[in-house]
């Protein structure tokens, strides 16, 4: 870039010199336009001399005015997306009128066009495109809303709060007026406008007050919401019980829009949603939209209370509100279905996505320190590894003790605009613990490996157990201090029968006792242990660490059979297939004569016939340990070695038990659809067993076809959609031709066509991509349409890492193409070059010069040089 963009500190934070108690909005949408008029009352609250300063990006500037005095030219400065205004007084009224062409906004943020139409997306400096504010989230104003629009284009009229006023004017026109009570930073502003259908429902609260809800979506639609709709009763109703949290709103609408950067926001009682979250039904949605839906719902929901009525102070704040909450849709969600299964699947994408951040050149803590643009750090340390935080404290402190504490956190900080050391501080008033060491996992990057070591004496009968931190260093060469984090285990005998041990603080015996290690190098003693015990180590995945424990394969095997936690099982089964992956890589690389490991084949064929466990969770255990879990352990990072020891398992094991997949698979098909989890659960396994026997030659392409062809549900119509998509038979183009001509209209539908094909293993994939991106369902200029393509294919790791670099060049490319439009996806997608630092030589050249060719690209927008340039520089 010809200039350096600009790095903002946390250490630099100050209080703003001005408040703004109340904000008047006035919209007056055109056909091509729309002007706003923004009148704030402001009020000094610093420097006497202090000039008033605000932010502003692409904005059309009509006039301003400072108690109703026009100001010219000569009395403000604009400069830098900036507006300065020197010598104002100390108490005030400012009117700043802007005009908007929100069709022309391709980015996303600020207000756009999104279909026929108007929305906002504010977060997180998103207003500064709006009107000129102190676009910051520690300025909280009461808003009052009016927008002015044609009846006829845009009959629906929305924003946050209460409607207070509406009346029809002349011209075809109609004006709404809402007001909302409660004090909000600029982030949380919304406003909807346009021609849509309404869902209408209400909600009883646990005081007997009655909460208008509304869902508004495209017309045609309203069958698809009844989900999300129940999915957020369920919500307000868990929020009660679960933490007293009862629902503050008069009105609580959620609007659905195809066009949107992230998964929904939280804006104060009007939600906008990705439509991707809000719509479903059987036909259209699988199981696992459907439980994203219900997750998301809770999530922006749960935001009411855990980032609204509190939020942050400024934006390195971020896992105040988002690890919190994070945490509390989880814990929704694992009452809603399957505890165990979720638990996997949320520690599955922890390891899948915010493992490698840690590792790579975007690693960061979960409170930063420093930021180029705040939207790259919208990311899975901010997010999943902020729960696992607030989760550790859950486990640390307990269940009572943690919901005190957030009560003590509202008592403390309703309405105000806070840090995440004030959310430590409440808990520690309400556990009366002292968490400052545990505070590290707020500003230490990266993932913290322990070594546990175990010596069992026959003569004392004790264990002892050693856990070993090693600790990383600072950039300064300075060593990273050690973490408190809580290590839950258990003692099996030879039975797999959990071990009464007791702990000496506490003179209490526990079969699962939660170890505290908060020393670099700990030492735990347990006494009269009879015989020698299997170690059960980070049971539920107390704490998100690389654990290391040298188990022999018997033992892994002997955990994968016997042990009573879950989680452990399911670890188990991944290390035992990770190690194993391993060894077949180097057999491969050595010819060396391979077989597939008789023990483990058959300790999961005994788990694949246990009708005891739950469907979802044997599905779990027999899903191999992905490509990027074998990698990390390879002393070369090689994607297509990995490959090829998966995929020789997978075949291994489909060939081993043929019978039994077939089998199970037949009794579950016959099975009809329902949207329970139980169901969703005996799908999840009838679909494994049926991805299984795809990799039996051709033998089962009939079956997977009729499948596709009977399905009634969309889980099973894209389950073996997909299966087929991994082959070259005729019945692959038959079902893809189908799919399309069924759902080419249905843009929500039609992502996921997008994605079987950019995410298979079809060696000509780069030729389909390109096809793709030229069938009319495409836009290039959509959101899901680039993740379902493009998003996708940075996924496919085998083709990705092709060993040519082309993988490479066509992400880049497009990369380009979007950063000119749509900044925030771009530098998304550029976090696919993450494993850039530990490639192999001949493969980092060729991500090199990608990473070079979209970093000296001609107007790189600074979020996007952010990401190249750490990547560049790792």
């Amino acid at each position: 870039m010809s200039n350096s963009p600009k790095v903002t500190y946390l250490s630099e934070y100050t209080a703003p010199s001005f408040l703004v108690p109340d904000v008047n909005l006035g919209f007056n949408i055109n056909n091509d336009s729309t002007t706003v008029t923004s009148v704030q009352h402001i009020i000094r609250d610093g420097d006497k001399k202090s000039s008033l300063v605000l932010n502003g990006y692409e904005l059309e500037l009509i006039s301003i005015a400072i108690d109703d005095k026009k100001l010219d030219s000569s009395e403000y400065l604009i400069k830098d997306n900036l507006l300065t205004i020197n010598n104002v007084p100390d108490d005030f009224s400012l009117e700043v009128v802007t005009k908007l062409y929100p069709e022309k906004n391709k980015s996303l943020e600020g207000l756009y066009k999104s279909g026929n139409i108007l929305c906002t997306q504010n977060e997180a400096e998103g207003f500064r495109r709006i009107t000129y504010f102190m676009d910051r989230p520690d300025v909280m104003s009461v808003y009052t809303t009016t927008i002015t629009a044609s009846k006829t284009e845009y009959p629906v009229l929305l924003s946050n709060g209460n409607l207070v006023e509406s009346n029809d004017i002349d011209g075809g026109r109609h004006t709404v007026t809402f007001l909302d009570p409660f004090p909000k930073p600029c982030y949380l502003f919304a406003l909807v406008a346009g021609d849509l259908a309404q869902v209408a429902d209400s909600f009883k609260t646990a005081s007997g007050r009655v909460v208008k809800i509304a869902f508004y979506v495209d017309k045609g639609n309203e069958h698809r919401v009844p989900y999300a709709l129940e999915s957020l009763k369920r919500a307000m109703k868990w929020d009660e019980d679960k933490y007293g949290l009862e629902c503050d709103l008069e009105n609580y609408a959620v609007v659905a829009v195809d066009a949107f950067n992230a998964g929904a926001m939280e804006n104060k009682g009007l939600n906008i949603f990705n439509s991707k979250y809000v719509l479903a039904e059987p036909e259209s949605a699988t199981d696992d939209d459907y439980q994203g839906i219900e997750g998301v719902i809770g999530h922006e929901y749960f935001h009411n209370w855990t980032g609204n009525r509190v939020t942050c102070r400024d934006w390195f704040q971020l896992t105040l509100k988002e690890g919190l909450t994070v945490f509390r849709d989880q814990e929704f969600s694992a009452d809603m279905t399957s505890r165990a299964v979720k638990r996997i699947s949320d520690v599955q994408e922890l390891r899948e996505c915010q493992f490698p951040e840690d590792a790579g050149p975007m690693s960061h803590p979960i409170r930063p320190e420093s930021y180029i643009e705040i939207d790259n750090f919208y990311t899975a340390t901010v997010y999943n590894k902020g729960a696992e935080v607030i989760r550790m404290i859950h486990t640390l402190i307990g269940a009572d003790l943690f919901r005190a504490g957030i009560e003590k956190y509202f008592e403390l900080y309703d309405g105000k605009a806070v840090t995440t050391d004030d959310f430590i501080y409440a808990m520690e008033l309400a556990s009366q613990r002292d968490l400052t060491q545990f505070k590290n996992w707020y500003c230490q990057s990266g993932t913290p490996k322990c070594i546990v070591t175990t010596e069992y004496k026959p003569n004392s009968k004790e264990l002892k157990l050693t856990v070993k931190q090693q600790l990383e260093h600072f950039a300064d060469g300075t060593e990273k201090k050690p973490f408190h984090f809580p290590l839950k285990m258990a003692l099996l005998d030879q039975d797999g029968t959990e071990i009464p041990v007791e702990l000496p603080d506490s003179g209490d015996c526990f079969l699962s006792p939660v170890l505290e290690v908060t020393e670099p190098e700990q030492t735990f003693m347990f006494t009269d242990i009879e015989t020698e015990p299997i170690v059960s180590l980070l049971r539920d995945f107390s704490a998100p660490v690389r654990m290391e424990y040298e188990y022999s394969q018997d033992e892994l095997l002997f955990l994968l059979k016997y042990d009573k936690n879950e989680f452990a099982r399911y670890d188990a089964s991944q290390k035992l297939l990770t190690n194993y992956f391993v060894d077949l890589v180097y057999q491969m690389r050595e010819r060396q004569d391979y077989a597939p490991t008789t023990p483990i084949l058959e300790v999961l064929g005994e788990i694949l016939e246990n009708k005891e466990l739950d469907s979802a969770f044997v599905a779990k255990l027999l899903t191999p340990p992905t490509l990027n879990a074998i990698v990390d352990q390879m002393d070369v990072c090689n994607y297509r070695e990995a490959y090829r020891a998966r995929k020789f398992f997978i075949q291994s094991f489909a060939q081993y038990h043929e019978t039994k997949l077939l089998g199970i698979y037949n009794r579950l098909k016959s099975n009809k659809y329902s949207n329970s989890f139980p169901e969703m659960a005996k799908r999840a396994l009838k679909n494994k067993c049926l991805s299984f026997l795809g990799e039996l030659d051709e033998r089962y392409i009939e079956l997977i076809y009729k499948q596709f062809k009977d399905a009634d549900n969309m889980t099973d119509t894209i389950s073996s959609l997909t299966i087929l998509c991994n082959t070259q038979s005729d019945e692959k183009i038959e079902a893809l031709d189908s799919f399309y001509k069924k759902w080419k209209n249905d843009s929500l539908v039609i992502n996921k066509w997008f994605t079987v094909q950019a995410s298979s293993d079809d060696k000509n994939i780069l030729d389909t991509i390109k096809e793709l991106e030229q069938v009319e369902a495409f836009d290039k200029q959509n959101p899901n349409k680039i993740r379902a393509l493009y998003g996708a294919f940075s996924r496919n790791f085998l083709h990705f890492h092709r060993e040519d670099g082309a993988g490479y060049e066509l992400l880049a490319k497009k990369i380009v193409e979007i950063d000119l439009f749509n900044p925030s996806i771009a530098a998304r997608l550029s976090g696919a070059f993450e494993k850039y630092p530990v490639l192999g030589e001949e493969q980092k050249k060729l991500m090199r010069k990608q990473l070079e060719f979209i970093e000296n690209s001609a107007s790189i927008s600074p979020a996007l040089y952010e990401i190249v340039s750490k990547t560049l520089c790792d």
